[in-house]
C-alpha cells in the first residue's frame, strides 16, 4: 500500500496551474500539490491521507500525453468534434483538427480560460492580466485587446456576439465580439482571485466566486446577489456553475460540494458531496442537455442521466486531478489535467 499525504497550498494564479511533485521515502510518497486553480478561496481542509489508485479510464476514452514537462494544461474548448484549443500553462494555446489527438501550439499566450463562439471565433483569456486574445481565423493569427478592469478570470460567449468577461472587481459585456467592452457592475464584495461566469443565453448569467453568487435574469445590466443555504464553512469557495435553463442552475466548489436553484438564481439548496478522489484541486460543471451532464471533482467525472439528482462516477486518475471538461455530445468529450495529459471520449 502506498500512502500519499497531499497538502494543498494556495498561490495567486495563472489560473488552474497545479503541480505535484513526488518523492519516495521508504514506501511513503509525500505529495505537495500547489493548487493555484482558480485564486486564493480556500475550501474544508483535505483529507490528510489518502491512497493512490491506479488509473481508472473506461472504454471510449483515451489519455493523450500532450506535455511532456507535465505542465498543467489549464482549459480545453471543442467547437465541434474535430476543432478545438487548449491552454498550456507552458507552451501557450494548442489547437487540435482531429478531435484531440494531435496538437499544434499557434500562439505563447498562456491562456487559463477559453471561449468559442458558433461562427468560429475564439477567444481567451490569461488570469492576473488585463488583456484578452481573440482569434477570427482559426487560429492562424491572433489579435491582444487591453481591457480596462484588473485581472481577468473568464470569459463566456453565448452566440456569434454577445459574451461576458468575469473579472475580481466587475463584469463587462459585449455585442460585437469583443471589438468593444462595457462594465455593467461592479460589486464592492467582488474581491476573489478567480470569478467563473456561464451564460444560458442574451438575457440571464451566473458568476460564483468565493462563497458568492450573482446573477442576471433578463437583462444583462441589471445582477444581483443569490443565497446560498447550507454553506461547510467560511472559506467554502466556489469555482463552476451550468445551467440547463433561465431558472435551474447548478454551482460546484473545489471539493465537490454541489449547489442547485430552481428560481433562476435567486436561492441555492445544497444537494450532495461528490468524493474528489485522490486530489483535491478542482471541479467543473458542463451539460449537454436538461438530463444529461457531467462534472469533474478533483480526480474524478461524474455523470448524470436524470438533471442532477443522482450522479455515477465513470472515470478515476490516480495521481492527477482534472481541470476543465467540455462535450459535445453524450459521446464526445475531453477533460485536460494538472500533468499536462488530455482525457478523450470518443
Amino acid at each position: 500500500m502506498i500512502i500519499y499525504n497531499a497538502l494543498n497550498f494556495k498561490c495567486t494564479k495563472n489560473r488552474k496551474m497545479k503541480t505535484a511533485n513526488f518523492f519516495i521515502v521508504t514506501l511513503i510518497i509525500i505529495g505537495f500539490a500547489a493548487g493555484c486553480k482558480k485564486g486564493n478561496d480556500t475550501e474544508p481542509p483535505i483529507d490528510p491521507v489518502v491512497i493512490i489508485k491506479p488509473d481508472t479510464i473506461p472504454t471510449g476514452w483515451t489519455k493523450i500525453v500532450v506535455d511532456t514537462a507535465k505542465q498543467p494544461i489549464n482549459d480545453i474548448f471543442f467547437i465541434n468534434n474535430s476543432l478545438g484549443y487548449a491552454g498550456s500553462s507552458r507552451t501557450g494555446i494548442l489547437k487540435s483538427t482531429d478531435g484531440g489527438i494531435h496538437w499544434n501550439n499557434v500562439s505563447s499566450y498562456r491562456a487559463s480560460n477559453i471561449a468559442i463562439t458558433n461562427d468560429g471565433k475564439a477567444f481567451f483569456v490569461q488570469g492576473n492580466y488585463s488583456v484578452f486574445l481573440k482569434t477570427i481565423d482559426g487560429g492562424i493569427s491572433f489579435t491582444e485587446s487591453n481591457i480596462n478592469t484588473p485581472i481577468l478570470s473568464d470569459v463566456f460567449f453565448s452566440d456569434n456576439t454577445t459574451g461576458m468577461l468575469a473579472s475580481i472587481s466587475n463584469i463587462s459585456i459585449t455585442t460585437n465580439s469583443g471589438i468593444d467592452w462595457t462594465p455593467v457592475v461592479s460589486f464592492p464584495n467582488l474581491k476573489s482571485s478567480y470569478t467563473t461566469a456561464f451564460m444560458y443565453d442574451n438575457n440571464n448569467a451566473w458568476v460564483v466566486y468565493s462563497n458568492k453568487i450573482v446573477h442576471a435574469n433578463g437583462n444583462l445590466n441589471s445582477w444581483q446577489t443569490d443565497t446560498l443555504i447550507a454553506q461547510p464553512g467560511p472559506n467554502f469557495g466556489l469555482v463552476s456553475v451550468w445551467a440547463t435553463s433561465p431558472t435551474t442552475v447548478f454551482a460546484s466548489s473545489y471539493s465537490g460540494y454541489l449547489y442547485k436553484s430552481t428560481n433562476g438564481g435567486a436561492s441555492f439548496a445544497f444537494t450532495q458531496k461528490l468524493n474528489y478522489g485522490a486530489i483535491n484541486n478542482f471541479s467543473d460543471i458542463h451539460f449537454i442537455n436538461a438530463n444529461t451532464g457531467f462534472i469533474s471533482v478533483g480526480s474524478r467525472i461524474y455523470k448524470t442521466t436524470d438533471g442532477g439528482a443522482n450522479w455515477q462516477m465513470i472515470l478515476a486518475l490516480g495521481n492527477t486531478s482534472i481541470l476543465e471538461i467540455h462535450f459535445t455530445d453524450e459521446n464526445h468529450g475531453w477533460a485536460c489535467c494538472a500533468d499536462g495529459t488530455i482525457l478523450k471520449l470518443n
